[in-house]
């Protein structure tokens, strides 16, 4: 099983290979200018930054911290180490459905929903937003 590491809290925890989403959210209105040919587009913002991911434990006590992290409430940054960029003040959604992957009981499995409350993407080299 191919696997890359994200960081939550400086724990380093293994996500399955091409399981990884972000989604980003940005609210627009279109406003049309009644008795003209002319429309507006208006920002309004962005939401929070989705990452669901799908996370695994290679043994017991990997298990216990997974399941020690996803259970709490605590905000923190997630590095998404391989592509140099990271999300601040970063929450876990608060649910998660945990499976065992192997009869022998070593290896387990958890899909996770981060919640990125600052919605941007910041580059780990320079601490600069990304986009």
């Amino acid at each position: 099983m191919i696997t890359y590491n994200i960081t939550f809290n400086e724990i380093d925890l293994h996500v399955k290979n091409k399981t990884m989403t972000i989604l980003n959210k940005r609210f627009k209105e279109v406003r049309h200018y009644p008795g003209t040919n002319i429309s507006a587009n208006i920002d309004l913002g962005r939401q929070a930054t989705e990452i669901n991911c799908e996370l695994f434990a290679y043994n017991q006590d990997e298990k216990i911290l997974m399941e020690q992290l996803l259970s709490s409430n605590v905000l923190g940054d997630l590095y998404i180490n391989g592509e140099g960029r990271f999300y601040k003040n970063v929450i876990h959604s608060g649910s998660f459905e945990m499976s065992q992957e192997t009869e022998d009981g070593q290896i387990y499995s958890a899909s996770a929903k981060f919640i990125a409350l600052d919605p941007f993407p910041y580059d780990i080299d320079t601490g600069e937003v990304m986009y």
